[in-house]
């Protein structure tokens, strides 16, 4: 039996079952059998214990003597295998208690783990997915409401900005994420919102956590005198109907009080005085340092002006005029790298095999064998780099993650040696960019 028939066996007539994915069904059943061997060895040997001190030792060594007697009187293989069969028939008894208790617990213990995973409490109310709880009648006359001066990208579909929503719309796309993925809704403002006096926000993220039905929310700020100090706010482990609530709010300009009390995420200066030199460090660290320095000075010196000369280079990673100077820079720094055969683009979604041709020649450069037996195809990006990085940790060298947040949003992957990628993150930090080797998460 597969895991997958498992899946499908274990979880039958087992209540709304049905609303989770058989990923997460085969991970609950991997984890139920390994506590089921637990409770039959468990209550075997209570069952031994117990017949002890009733009935004595002699009841286990009469067994014993038959049991021997009947195997060690057949001299023959036929008469053998019927003695083995008696022989079971004979101490079956023995197992049928703890069969029974290992069904019985594997039942109640996949109920249970179905009722955590959706979130349902001891009165059978349930608050995660699919919740038909009075809460949703609150909600129920604002579904409807139409918001022209909001666009969302509709990451789960076919990633398409969409013009304008109702809070119908964005439940829908709330049902399509899969749990533990890295898809995501956000929402932008035509106009920016203010927070309060010093920051404003327009700009909201929504997604799935691993756990069916639950969801994380973040609100991206930034102040409004020079747009240059952000401070990303976070909620965590929200249901389905949390998340409309907390959308209610935003959509209605209500959530400045509200804000106070989430948790910061992240709170940096979107660019400093120092960071032309931090850039400039970064460009010369990185592969082929001093060439790529040449290509990129221009740019970290008058980012304003290198966007102009390079305006559709840009727009082919969905950035405009507006950019800031520190996406411009960084933009550049990872064209250049692209364009010196120094790093490759992958998608997060790329198969085994378009990964190792991609990588393939970046460890060619280095001299490293890059086997594409070592890695499984059901695995993520995060898993192969770790595990590449292992077979050339002897070279001290690893595959490092170059992080795109502006534009279209991207990952560069280069190789380098494991200490100087070290001292890139270092210097990245200073000016809220990211670089860093790629482990898994």
């Amino acid at each position: 039996m597969t895991k997958e028939e498992r899946a499908e066996k274990w979880f039958r007539n087992i209540p709304n079952a049905e609303t989770i994915d058989l990923e997460t069904r085969m991970e609950i059943c991997s984890k139920v059998a390994k506590k089921m061997v637990l409770v039959f060895f468990a209550v075997f040997a209570l069952e031994l214990v117990l017949l002890s001190l009733i009935v004595g030792d002699d009841f286990f060594n009469g067994l014993a003597d038959f049991v021997n007697s009947l195997i060690g009187g057949s001299h023959s293989r036929g008469s053998r295998n019927v003695a083995i069969i008696v022989a079971a028939i004979v101490c079956a008894p023995l197992f049928a208690l703890p069969l029974i208790a290992t069904l019985v617990f594997k039942k109640k213990a996949i109920a249970s783990a179905v009722n955590r995973t959706l979130g349902i409490t001891n009165k059978g109310e349930m608050h995660g997915y699919g919740t038909t709880d009075k809460g949703w009648e609150q909600l129920s006359g604002w579904m409807d409401t139409f918001y022209p001066d909001w666009d969302m990208w509709d990451m789960v579909v076919d990633d398409t900005p969409i013009k304008g929503f109702t809070p119908k719309d964005v439940r829908q796309q709330l049902a399509a994420l899969k749990p533990g993925c890295y898809e995501n809704i956000r929402m932008w403002a035509h106009i920016p919102i203010k927070a309060n006096d010093e920051y404003q926000f327009n700009h909201l993220s929504i997604s799935p956590k691993k756990r069916v039905g639950y969801f994380r929310i973040e609100v991206f700020t930034s102040d409004i005198a020079h747009d240059n100090h952000v401070i990303n706010y976070e909620k965590d482990k929200l249901s389905e109907r949390e998340v409309m609530e907390v959308l209610q709010n935003v959509l209605n300009n209500n959530l400045a009080a509200e804000l106070q009390s989430w948790k910061v995420a992240m709170s940096y200066l979107i660019e400093k005085s120092t960071d032309a030199e931090n850039y400039k460090a970064i460009a010369k660290l990185l592969p082929n340092g001093d060439t790529l320095f040449a290509k990129v000075e221009r740019c970290i010196d008058a980012p304003k002006q290198y966007y102009a000369d390079n305006a559709e280079r840009y727009r082919e990673r969905e950035m405009d005029e507006n950019e800031r100077n520190c996406d411009i820079i960084w933009a550049a720094i990872a064209n250049e790298m692209l364009d010196n055969g120094n790093a490759v683009e992958v998608d997060w979604d790329v198969t085994k095999q378009e990964f190792c041709l991609k990588l393939k020649g970046l460890a060619d450069k280095y001299h490293l064998t890059l086997n594409e037996d070592w890695l499984d195809e059901e695995d993520e990006i995060e898993t192969w780099c770790e595990i590449l990085n292992k077979q050339w940790a002897n070279r001290e060298l690893c595959v490092a993650s170059f992080i795109m947040m502006c534009g279209n949003y991207c990952d560069l992957y280069f190789i380098y040696k494991r200490q100087d990628v070290e001292k890139l993150s270092d210097l990245c930090s200073e000016v809220n960019q990211d670089i860093k080797v790629v482990k898994r998460i």
